[in-house]
């Protein structure tokens, strides 16, 4: 569900950029630390676990058919938006911080 989500407001930068005459290479790249979410985005075949998700599956698997899109595997160390949704060990938050380039006092 988030995926197609962000495919959505990817669809919406790439239309804005577009009108604005700036160029935007595809496929966009989205990075995602849920493996599952990752194999699910790709494969075009659904089960009883993914009834309920139908129309945004076939939505993104559409467009990663058509590469406007790619859906890539990031782990959680790697990740640095982990910083604002869970907690975190003392080095990797500080090792997000400067990748957000903030200040930890």
């Amino acid at each position: 569900m988030a995926i197609a989500a962000a495919f959505q407001e990817g669809l919406w930068l790439h239309s804005f950029f577009e009108l604005l005459d700036i160029p935007v290479s595809t496929p966009i790249r989205l990075y995602v630390n849920n493996a599952g979410a990752v194999t699910l985005s790709k494969e075009a075949s659904t089960n009883n676990h993914t009834k309920h998700i139908d129309i945004h599956f076939h939505f993104c698997c559409n467009h990663i058919e058509s590469g406007t899109f790619s859906t890539e595997w990031l782990s959680s160390s790697k990740n640095t938006a982990d910083i604002l949704t869970k907690a975190l060990l003392r080095p990797l938050f500080q090792h997000h911080v400067h990748g957000l380039s903030l200040v930890s006092r």
